[in-house]
């Protein structure tokens, strides 16, 4: 799933029910311009139950924030096996970004998240950010667990917040 452009989430895929699975795929040069609520440039999703396994998310970008993933408003997604690599969000979560409900928390286990960028002064969480990036910043509702995951060379454009993960509490 490459090459496609949105305007506000879900440049390459938008999941509106629950419990969608993505599996075995590619999610790569994806593109989201709008810039007052944009996420998911790659994969977007605002029900709960959400699975990626065995995939690809890279060089997507978002003007916004969850360039590779955008998990918003969701209970408990689960990324398994998957490599998020190269994503560029203008402001948090260029690699994953996670903001959910206390139905559930988040799990990402598995995974290489690597080589994600934030272009904005005080860009956070250049390869995971947990929590609602809107005015303040908002903590999550539910725990984000991350297991057995390589998290590399991830940045933001002052390298003061977060750069790997960044975390709202």
């Amino acid at each position: 799933i490459n090459s496609n452009a949105a305007w506000i989430s879900g440049g390459g895929i938008y999941v509106s029910a629950a419990g969608g699975i993505i599996s075995n795929c590619t999610v790569a040069d994806n593109y989201l311009s709008y810039i007052d609520g944009a996420y998911g440039g790659g994969i977007a999703t605002v029900k709960p139950g959400l699975l990626i396994i065995d995939s690809v998310v890279s060089n997507n970008f978002s003007a916004l924030y969850g360039a590779g993933i955008g998990v918003v408003e969701s209970g408990y997604p689960v990324i398994r096996n998957t490599e998020v690599v190269e994503n560029k969000a203008r402001f948090t979560g260029s690699g994953i970004q996670v903001h959910t409900y206390a139905d559930g928390g988040a799990l990402i286990s598995n995974c290489v998240i690597k080589g994600n960028q934030t272009s904005v002064y005080g860009g956070r969480g250049g390869g995971i950010c947990d929590g609602y990036p809107g005015g303040d910043g908002k903590a999550s509702l539910g725990a984000l667990s991350v297991v057995d995951t390589k998290i590399v060379d991830n940045g933001s454009v002052n390298l003061r917040f977060g750069c790997g993960v960044f975390i709202y509490t």
